[in-house]
């Protein structure tokens, strides 16, 4: 099934109205693409959406009349991070894509997702010990939901557009 774009209302002062839903075409031309972008300023963008037409998706966004880009990211961009890691290469690719097509970015970058808890759950019901390769490692996992409201305040609010991200990671 073809990865769903979301586009957002223009403005926090537009009168509400449910988001559109577009199928994006990896094969299509921007051009053909931008009418499904007609009347939204900002966009709510995940890798998984684009693979690897990041460039097509931004280029028929841009020509659609979005200006604003929220990407979901990963905490694992910033200093000292692993470059080699898959995550971080997807990640920074994208990022730096958004940065080049003109659009103003915000970039989220969360680390450890709530629901990835889950994956224990089997074995701390049955009564197993859950052991990780870093015992002593701490993290502060994040719900999903919390998440999905930072991500709706950054695409209605334009106080974060093209803002650096948070925790000194520097903009590539």
């Amino acid at each position: 099934m073809p990865p769903e774009t979301w586009a957002a209302p223009s403005s926090p002062s537009s009168p509400p109205r449910p988001p559109r839903s577009a199928r994006f075409d990896p094969a299509a031309e921007p051009a053909d693409l931008a009418p499904l972008f007609d009347g939204a300023s900002a966009l709510f963008l995940h890798a998984a959406a684009v693979g690897e037409h990041g460039d097509a998706a931004l280029a028929a966004t841009r020509e659609g009349g979005v200006r604003h880009v929220v990407k979901l990211s990963s905490g694992i961009i910033g200093k000292g991070a692993d470059e080699t890691n898959p995550i971080h290469v997807m990640h920074a690719d994208l990022e730096e894509r958004v940065r080049r097509s003109g659009l103003a970015p915000t970039f989220l970058r969360p680390n450890a997702f709530a629901t990835n808890s889950f994956q224990w759950a089997d074995r701390i019901r049955a009564g197993d010990t859950v052991r990780g390769p870093f015992a002593g490692a701490l993290t502060a996992p994040i719900h999903e939901a919390d998440i999905a409201s930072v991500a709706a305040r950054a695409l209605l609010d334009d106080g974060h557009r093209g803002r650096p991200p948070p925790h000194g990671a520097p903009p590539r």
